[in-house]
Order: structure tokens, then C-alpha cells, then sequence
């Protein structure tokens, strides 16, 4: 947290690929508010089954061509 944001505020959020494995991904994602960075924050998004458990990277969602097992 860097800075305030209010009901209304117009805001651009920043999103940056870091990593990728068999079943993540890393973006590191700035939160701006008049070209000013008032929030920064790591995302790790997972791929689940519907049981909760985490699955490998469907192809078609790689964001890159190569299998990250391999």
C-alpha cells in the first residue's frame, strides 16, 4: 500500500507475466491512480479440478510454447 484510492477514482492497473510452471502463473501488478503507484501486489493464479485440487496448465493457457515439465 502506497496510497490512497477513493470511490470514483479512475485507476490502470499494470500486469506483468514473471513465471510459469506446470500449474501457475506470477504476474506482479502495479495499481496507479494519476500515473502514481499507489498499490503493489504479487498474483499467483492456479489451475484447479472441480475437486480444489491444483491441475497442470491446459495448453491453450500456456503463455508460452513451451511445456514448463519438460
Amino acid at each position: 500500500y502506497l496510497g490512497a484510492a477513493r470511490f470514483g477514482d479512475r485507476l490502470e492497473v499494470q500486469t506483468t507475466h514473471q513465471a510459469e510452471g506446470p500449474v501457475r502463473w506470477v504476474f506482479d501488478q502495479n495499481v496507479l491512480r494519476d500515473g502514481k503507484v499507489i498499490f503493489r501486489a504479487k498474483v499467483t493464479a492456479v489451475c484447479m479440478t472441480t475437486a480444489g485440487k491444483p491441475t497442470r496448465l491446459p495448453a491453450k493457457l500456456r503463455l508460452s510454447d513451451e511445456d514448463p515439465a519438460a
